[in-house]
């Protein structure tokens, strides 16, 4: 007996040596193909930035509030959540943002230059359970589950141009499971009340998703667990490439094949990203200002997605002769409205210096040799402007896509500084998305009571009470992000150092003592608002005043 065990035990350990050769071979292998094809690539900002977006690192704040503000409305690329289509009508196409990881380079023009956002992995899957959570319980104030978990995109939505939540990987994965087991659990525990037993008995624990089953469930370790990792060398469960899932494999049963992968990312982290941390934005904005050449001092661009958007239909729009010759005005009066703005950059920024004008010019305003006055051009800029929005006022109205014809708002400038605009921007998104969360607890509270909807939540403040058993779990879980993070964090303090001794380089001007009417403005909740007076109830009221005056 004791011959058969140790016989046994023999071969399984040759089994798992000739597997760890194998995977050790194939993952050298691999990755000596990588360094080939990263040695060759060659990056150009005016080509194309790609913004590999890490789910829950502040991205697409960062994207919009930076990002989407440091480029002009028609250079950014179409949303690209839902599986990337670029629209090759729109040659201006410079700023990609996507879910998608490293592979995406594959379908991408030559030259795109990277970049991507990292967080630290505790506090990365923390908000992962916070937002997969507060979402899903939405579920919960429909009627019907499969309300909520139609996979098909609403016609509202589709007009809006958004991208439904559920219908963007990660959250592709999680998102139908939790609803799911979140609408069984919690009308269960409803239909125990109705029976008779108390609902503090039947929900004690079986109520929710607790944090322990999301960070060992099957669905987190494909999608969540060490998936910065996996994003930057192009792996995850998301991947273009076919092998993605051996690789992932052996990562997971094999450290020394796990290392090896792990060195490839920290080499392009090194040499083929432009850095940000989310636990350092300010500092991340003025770094990638700096690389991409951006002065934080000169004016933002408006947010809004920009560029031509593809047709849904497929069906192409028949122009009549009048509408065409409509087209051509139109054309001709955008054309004369961009040439009027470069003028009056330029002849704004001779008054600052030459820096500012090879700034514009680097930007792709066009010098002309003739430079008026500010005066004359704004006059002449006005007088195009009211004739272009008559003529494409009238092309809307007979459904012309008038989008497809290329041409530039000049009204997208921000009369803000690109430093200022992200502050603002930011505080604002904070405050919104706390809105949205009080709001969904308040309607699940009326419908379920305090003690379910306390369980439906988990605010920032619940993090830091957290055992620290369920932590190091969570660590463990994640220990490749967790050492890809800390290289991180030494990289970009290296890189914002270097930054800051070029003299070109800036940081984020001071906000002032009281913050802009603007923002003011735009940081009251929907409630407020309603409780304002309209304008047109403020104006009858000014005539009743100045008639009892009289």
């Amino acid at each position: 007996m004791l011959l058969l065990l140790l016989l046994l035990w023999t071969l399984a350990s040759c089994g798992m040596e000739r597997g760890e050769k194998t995977c050790r071979t194939y993952v050298k292998d691999w990755i000596e193909k990588q360094r080939s094809e990263d040695a060759s690539r060659q990056q150009n900002l005016e080509k194309m930035l790609f913004f590999l977006h890490v789910p829950r690192t502040a991205g697409r704040s960062f994207r919009k509030c930076f990002l989407g503000k440091a480029f002009p409305p028609s250079q950014r690329c179409e949303n690209s959540y839902q599986g990337v289509s670029l629209n090759h009508t729109n040659p201006k196409c410079r700023l990609l943002s996507s879910h998608d990881d490293f592979s995406l380079l594959q379908r991408l023009p030559h030259e795109t230059a990277l970049m991507t956002q990292l967080r630290n992995p505790i506090q990365r899957v923390l908000s992962a359970y916070a937002f997969a959570l507060e979402v899903s319980s939405r579920v919960l104030l429909r009627s019907k589950i499969q309300k909520a978990s139609n996979a098909e995109k609403s016609p509202l939505m589709e007009k809006l141009g958004r991208v439904q939540t559920d219908r963007v990987w990660p959250w592709s994965m999680l998102l139908p499971w939790m609803r799911e087991t979140l609408w069984t659990r919690i009308n269960e525990s409803e239909n125990a009340t109705k029976e008779g037993r108390s609902l503090a008995e039947e929900t004690n624990q079986r109520d929710t998703v607790s944090l322990e089953e999301f960070i060992n469930h099957d669905l987190v370790h494909a999608s969540i667990h060490n998936n910065m990792m996996f994003q930057v060398l192009g792996i995850t469960s998301y991947s273009t490439l076919p092998n993605a899932g051996m690789l992932q494999e052996c990562v997971a049963k094999d450290a020394v094949a796990g290392q090896m992968m792990y060195d490839l990312a920290e080499e392009r982290l090194r040499n083929q990203f432009i850095l940000s941390i989310t636990e350092n934005l300010h500092e991340s904005a003025e770094l990638v200002a700096f690389k991409l050449g951006r002065s934080l001092k000169g004016r933002a661009w408006k947010a809004g997605m920009g560029g031509p958007k593809a047709s849904s239909s497929g069906a192409e729009h028949q122009e009549t002769s009048k509408e065409s010759k409509t087209i051509q005005q139109a054309v001709v009066l955008g054309r004369e409205v961009n040439k009027l703005v470069d003028q009056l950059l330029l002849a704004q920024a001779n008054k600052k210096g030459p820096t500012t004008v090879d700034r514009l010019l680097k930007l792709g305003v066009r010098m002309d040799k003739s430079t008026p006055s500010v005066a004359e051009i704004s006059k002449h800029l006005r007088q195009n402007l009211k004739q272009l929005a008559s003529t494409t006022s009238i092309l809307k109205k007979k459904n012309v896509p008038v989008e497809e014809l290329g041409l530039r708002d000049p009204l997208m400038l921000d009369r803000r500084s690109l430093g200022r605009s992200f502050l603002d921007c930011m505080e604002y998104q904070h405050g919104k998305a706390v809105d949205i969360s009080t709001k969904l607890f308040e309607k699940l509270q009326k419908k379920y009571g305090p003690a379910v909807a306390n369980k439906l939540r988990f605010p920032s403040t619940a993090r830091g009470s957290l055992p620290p058993s369920t932590l190091e779990s969570i660590r463990s879980l994640n220990s490749w992000d967790v050492k890809l993070y800390e290289f991180s964090k030494k990289l970009f303090t290296e890189q914002v150092q270097e930054a800051k001794e070029n003299p070109l380089y800036e940081s984020i001007p001071e906000r002032g003592p009281a913050s802009s009417s603007v923002l003011a403005n735009l940081k009251l909740s929907q409630s407020r608002r309603s409780r304002l007076p309209s304008r047109s109830s403020m104006r009858r009221a000014h005539r009743v005043q100045d008639h009892g005056s009289r």
